[in-house]
């Protein structure tokens, strides 16, 4: 009952109690496995505003289950749209559930149809922004697997621009059927919004895919490009200390 109190109040949904506590304790699980995610200087400045101010659909690529907990660690105040089996997660998934985050039964396409139809209902009763990952599960390979058609479904019903995120680095570190991982910074960019207005969901994840794409391969790009720089830093580097060993045998001779 307090959250309608300071919406009325004009609260913004980041800073309502509970989705606060929620970004609390993804900083919490992130700071105890050593994770620390990067929001890229090349994201989109007015989609990052509109993730905190809703509506919009948020749409992140899926490689790991640190996923979901980094995307509402940025502090957007979100709402999940999440598979029923990630409210096994201890603490963060418990959190999901207590705060009525959106759990959705992929066993089930009736139940899944409705779980789905109560998030568009949120979204047009009190505009905050949802989070779900188009893919519906987790890449096995680290790679971007086909949509499902339910996300987009959901956006367009809902009216809501899609704002897609890309998360790099999260699947190297806890990658599927792992029970153990490895701390490290993850890469994560904010792509501009896309409007849902007049499209089919067919053509809005089209586009939704086309920008993510690109994405992958521009940041792939880069990483190349980085890692070239620091082996020819590390040559000219050794190449140095071996020209300067003879010369300093040469002078103490």
């Amino acid at each position: 009952w307090v959250n309608p109190l300071l919406r009325a109040a004009g609260v913004r949904h980041r800073w309502l109690p509970s989705n606060m506590l929620i970004v609390l304790i993804g900083h919490l699980v992130l700071c105890v496995g050593g994770v620390s995610p990067q929001v890229h200087p090349s994201s989109d400045a007015a989609a990052t505003q509109l993730l905190a101010a809703g509506p919009c659909v948020a749409m992140y690529t899926h490689g790991s289950n640190f996923d979901p907990i980094i995307v509402s660690s940025l502090g957007y105040g979100v709402k999940h749209i999440y598979k029923r089996e990630l409210g096994r997660i201890p603490i963060f998934g418990w959190a999901l559930f207590l705060y009525r985050h959106v759990s959705v039964d992929r066993k089930n396409r009736e139940k899944a149809i409705a779980q789905l139809a109560r998030a568009v209902r949120s979204v047009t009763r009190t505009g905050q922004s949802l989070a779900i990952s188009p893919e519906g599960t987790r890449s096995r390979t680290g790679e971007l697997l086909e949509f499902k058609k339910g996300p987009f479904h959901t956006a367009v019903a809902a009216k809501a621009p899609v704002v897609p995120i890309v998360i790099r680095g999260a699947y190297e570190l806890l990658p599927p059927k792992h029970k153990t991982w490895d701390a490290g910074d993850v890469d994560v960019v904010v792509l501009p919004a896309i409007p849902t207005e007049g499209k089919e969901p067919e053509q809005l994840s089209m586009e939704v895919r086309a920008a993510i794409t690109a994405c992958i391969a521009e940041r792939k790009a880069d990483e190349e490009q980085s890692q070239k720089r620091r082996v020819a830093a590390r040559k000219a580097k050794n190449a140095s200390v071996l020209t300067a060993v003879p010369a300093a045998l040469v002078l103490g001779a």
